[in-house]
């Protein structure tokens, strides 16, 4: 005789980050109220503006409750997705929204050169540093100089367009 095994379909309680940059590649924590019986799990990114465009990829089982997704990039003209789980894919935990944020870029810095002591008052000019809906971010902004964590300090953001930091 063969046996078949019903589970409940996992909620998602929360994720972590719920905002990332649309060139994707956020890493994405999902703590789920139940666990996840299959070896692989699915991350599903629902876009919210158009329901025919959505993205699944493969997961990580950081443990039977928590599955680390990567996002996606966000196509043109998608600010949320929907993120569920499955490891299945046909059936889908419920979602929660994942806000997609513009990528900044950087076009150009002065001075180019400074005193290896530090000290030197960098400008960075560019698009998308203001992030105006999420204020907590601006606060995260950082500068690295070189590759050591010692090289990684605040920037101050001065506009949309324009961030400082001192070297």
């Amino acid at each position: 005789s063969r046996s078949y095994f019903y589970h409940k379909n996992p909620e998602i309680l929360s994720i972590y980050p719920q905002y990332g940059f649309t060139a994707g590649g956020t890493p994405i924590l999902v703590e789920l109220d139940a666990p996840v019986y299959g070896s692989v799990v699915y991350c599903r990114f629902q876009f919210v503006s158009d329901y025919e465009d959505f993205s699944i990829i493969e997961g990580k089982l950081v443990s039977s409750k928590l599955v680390e997704c990567l996002s996606p990039e966000a196509t043109e003209g998608n600010h949320t997705a929907q993120i569920s789980i499955s490891d299945n894919l046909s059936d889908f935990s419920t979602t929660s929204d994942f806000i997609y944020i513009p990528t900044p870029s950087i076009h150009s810095f002065y001075p180019s050169s400074g005193p290896v002591h530090g000290g030197t008052l960098i400008s960075i000019e560019g698009t998308s540093f203001t992030l105006e809906t999420f204020n907590d971010l601006e606060q995260s902004v950082k500068c690295r100089f070189g590759e050591s964590p010692s090289s990684i300090v605040n920037a101050q953001v001065i506009s949309d367009e324009v961030i400082q930091c001192v070297t």
